[in-house]
């Protein structure tokens, strides 16, 4: 089995964290999510970008996959 790429401890998914906060936004101005349509993420760690997504397409779907077991157990 391959080693998690990113690291699980508190230092690291705070860091991910932040990320997300400053690439999320041009990310769903780019990606215009529509209320009816269906996505898919693959690798979605804590899910935040899937979330905000969830929260444009409320008419749609929202999958989000992750490989590592310590990422959806902080979920």
């Amino acid at each position: 089995m391959s080693k998690y790429v990113h690291g699980t401890d508190a230092a690291e998914q705070e860091r991910l964290r932040k990320l997300n906060e400053l690439t999320n936004p041009p990310f769903l101005a780019f990606l215009r999510p529509r209320p009816h349509e269906h996505v898919l993420e693959v690798g979605s760690g804590l899910g935040i970008l899937a979330h905000e997504v969830a929260c444009r397409v409320n008419r749609g779907r929202v999958i989000g996959i992750e490989y590592s077991p310590d990422q959806l157990a902080k979920v």
